[in-house]
Formats: C-alpha cells, sequence, structure tokens
C-alpha cells in the first residue's frame, strides 16, 4: 500500500515539475537594444524576473542569434520605450562587484536603482562626470534618515536642495524628486528624462519543502461505534512542493501560493487505530508584511484533504437497528476515498543563499473536515428487509441457502475533523 502510494505521490511531483518546465520556457520577448565596446546592436530582449536582469541579459540578434550578456561584457542594455540598465560597481557583502542597475532618470545628474537579495531598494547617484555612488548607508541600506544625509551631501548641501530633500520621502518617486529638482537648478530647468519601467505580466517562483507535521484527528462521540475515544497526535514526515505568483498591476506585498503536501499518519487510542495517507491542496494569499523585505510571509487560505488510502484495527459498529453490533471482522477497507476541506494558516521566513535560490523556514497550522465510509457484511438475520432497504446501500443481492437466507453490503459514513501543525524547510528558486 505505502509502495503505491509513493508511486502516486511521485507521480503528482513529476507532473507539477512539467508545469514548472513548460511555463519556465514560454519566453516574452521585447524590441531593444545592447551597448557592446561602444557599438549599439539591436534586436530582441527575452523577459526575466528583476534579479535575474541585474545578472544577465538575454539578446536575440538580428540574426536569430540567441547571446546571454553579463554586465562585465556590455556596457548598456534597454528595452524599445521601457527600462534601462547600466552596468555598474555594486557592493555586495563588502565587496565591489559589477552588477545591472536600473536607470530611472537620465539628465543632468543620473538616478540608478538596485534591488539587493533583502528587497531592499538601493539607489545610485551619478554625477554629470559620471562618477556614480552610492545614495544608501552601505552598513544601514534601510536607514532614510543617513541615506537623505548622503544625498544632501551630493547634491551641494544647497538650501533649496534640502529643502525638497527633507520634504519628500525617500521611495523610488521621492529620490526622482529629489534628483529632478537638482537637474532643474543646474540645467536650465530640465529635470531629465524619466524612463518608464514595464510592470511583468506575472512572476513565478517555485519552492520544494520537506518537514514534520503533527496530526490529531478527533471523531464525534456516539453510541454507535468506538471512534468517539480521545486519539493522541500522530508524527510523521510531510513532503511539500509550491508555485508562488504575483500579478503586475497588484501590490508586491500580496501573492498567490498553489501547493501539495503528502503525508501518512496513524492515530491510535486504547482500542482502535486509523493509518490515513492523504495529500492536501492548498490555495494560499500570500501576505509580505515588511515593506522593505519579502523576508517575511504570512500565508492563509483554504485546501482539500484527498485521502490516498485509509487502513482500520479495532473499529466496531454498533446499529440503531436491533442493536446490531458490526465486529472488526465483518468490516473491510474503506472503499470511498473521500475529499474534505479544511483552512490553514502559517507564516514562512526566507534567508537568501544567492540571487536565485533561498531558504524558507515554515511554520503553518491547518483544520479539515472530511467523513469516512465503513463497510460491512449484513444479513437477513440481521436487518428484516423492510429496514434493511432503508438503511443500507443495496449492492449485492444473493440467495445463499434453501431456506433463502438474504445477504448484502451494508455501509456507514461517520464524519470526523483532522488538524495538521507543519513545521518544514525548503528551497525557493
Amino acid at each position: 500500500m505505502l509502495k503505491t502510494n509513493f508511486y502516486r505521490f511521485a507521480s503528482l511531483f513529476l507532473f507539477l515539475n512539467l508545469i514548472t518546465l513548460c511555463l519556465s520556457a514560454q519566453e516574452t520577448m521585447s524590441a531593444g537594444y545592447v551597448v557592446k565596446a561602444g557599438d549599439t546592436l539591436t534586436g530582441q530582449l527575452i523577459e526575466q524576473e528583476r534579479d535575474k536582469e541585474q545578472l544577465r541579459c538575454l539578446f536575440i540578434d538580428s540574426n536569430g542569434n540567441k547571446q546571454e550578456y553579463g554586465p562585465e561584457t556590455i556596457s548598456a542594455w534597454a528595452v524599445e520605450n521601457g527600462r534601462h540598465y547600466r552596468a555598474v560597481p555594486v557592493l555586495e557583502q563588502g565587496i565591489s562587484q559589477k552588477r545591472f542597475a536600473q536607470v530611472l532618470l537620465d539628465g543632468f545628474a543620473d538616478l540608478l536603482l538596485f534591488v539587493d537579495n533583502d528587497g531592499v531598494n538601493r539607489f545610485l547617484f551619478s554625477d554629470s562626470l559620471g562618477v556614480i555612488q552610492e545614495v544608501n548607508d552601505p552598513k544601514a541600506p534601510n536607514d532614510s534618515g543617513k541615506a537623505k544625509g548622503r544625498l544632501i551631501f551630493l547634491l551641494g548641501n544647497e538650501d533649496n536642495i534640502r529643502k525638497v530633500v527633507y520634504k519628500q520621502p525617500f521611495t523610488k518617486d521621492g529620490v526622482l524628486k529629489m534628483i529632478e529638482a537638482y537637474n532643474q537648478q543646474n540645467q536650465a530647468g530640465n529635470p531629465g528624462n524619466r524612463f518608464e519601467d514595464k510592470e511583468r505580466g506575472m512572476t513565478l517562483n517555485f519552492s520544494i519543502h520537506a518537514g514534520y507535521s503533527l496530526s490529531k484527528i478527533q471523531f464525534p462521540e456516539t453510541k454507535h461505534n468506538n471512534l468517539g475515544s480521545q486519539y493522541g497526535y500522530s508524527s510523521a514526515p510531510v513532503f511539500a512542493v509550491a508555485a508562488d505568483l504575483s500579478f503586475a498591476g497588484l501590490s508586491k506585498q500580496f501573492g498567490l501560493r498553489l501547493g501539495l503536501n503528502y503525508q501518512t499518519h496513524q492515530y491510535s487510542n486504547a482500542e482502535t487505530r486509523i493509518e490515513l495517507s492523504s495529500i492536501r491542496l492548498p490555495l494560499h494569499l500570500v501576505f509580505r508584511p515588511l515593506k522593505k523585505s519579502n523576508s517575511l510571509q504570512l500565508f492563509a487560505g483554504v485546501f482539500g484533504d484527498k485521502k490516498l488510502s485509509i487502513a482500520q484495527e479495532g473499529v466496531f459498529l454498533a446499529e440503531p437497528y436491533k442493536s446490531l453490533v458490526i465486529t472488526p471482522e465483518r468490516l473491510i477497507e474503506f472503499p470511498e476515498k473521500s475529499l474534505g476541506y479544511g483552512l490553514s494558516v502559517g507564516i514562512d521566513y526566507l534567508f537568501p543563499l544567492g540571487k536565485k535560490q533561498k531558504l524558507m523556514v515554515s511554520a503553518s497550522y491547518a483544520l479539515a473536515w472530511s467523513n469516512m465510509t465503513f463497510r460491512y457484511y449484513a444479513s437477513f438475520k440481521d436487518f428484516n428487509i423492510h429496514e434493511l432497504n432503508f438503511k443500507s446501500n443495496l449492492a449485492v443481492r444473493q440467495y445463499t441457502s434453501e431456506d433463502a437466507k438474504y445477504t448484502t453490503w451494508a455501509s456507514t459514513t461517520i464524519n470526523h475533523q483532522v488538524s495538521y501543525i507543519d513545521f518544514k524547510l525548503g528551497f525557493l528558486f
């Protein structure tokens, strides 16, 4: 049984990875150019996520040849009527490395933007001589007060410019207005040329997870079965894959997550044992409360709880008609793998491992409502015919002896709820 379930999970995992490859293979292209050794080459640029665009440029030349350029190879690249990037030195973890920074403003002085691994906007100021300096304090890039002080120094510490800097918030639009005011003062009222930042249609990230799950099952108390006794917590490994989506035009603090979790739990009390193998299929809304960093993520949503296999030991039923007791040997395995539903909430924290990967630490709580269908053997001796037709889901009619004894399979459905507490480690890419 476990081997069969493993094959099912492996098939689902491979199917999801196939979807990943298909989505990754879809490329959006825009007309643009690259600047290499002083020459401007026109062609098509393949759209990527921002963190990848800061590392490389995917370019298709006029002959249809696909090229990958890094900041050491070309000096700039741009999308026609869209975003522009320039190769500049950026300090990362105390080491100066060349990266592509987005050009926000081109004029007497230029303003560039580089987004680091923590999602922090780091602004670069290029003066009229082309000397580039970072506005953010490298030791405290989130400190807007220090950044404003550095910018006032870079802009000449003049009274009217200082007033603009103090007035504007330290956001992308606010810093743009600061540099535009400086350009207007130094270039006959010309603020410079803003470059449009085209919104991506969709950003898609995938993650794989493994960890441990604590689970508890609860049946309603009733005199008709022995499942109502208290069950302890069951602990078992849990494996998961997920896809995170964000869309243009929506706040970057929100996203959507589709997932698949697999686990097998055994629940026991003094009399019975229930073993469930299942997959959970969550749909979550993701919220990132830290505006300057995407490290912390809160999520909540709904999920389907699909049972792959169910086994039981020691369960007996007592039907209300004639107090009939259905002993364990008269029960068969559950033929119906019902789909439950539930609600879940959780929290993630992301640790950067590089430009493309992040370590994800997750904790979540989920509660599902579902039911089990027990089937058992009943005979004419147990019920009269009227009661049997009314109570039982009549499946087989069979006369087994000369006095026409009547036999059938009957079924009883019992509701229950299952809670899950999951702790997982994963990799986001």
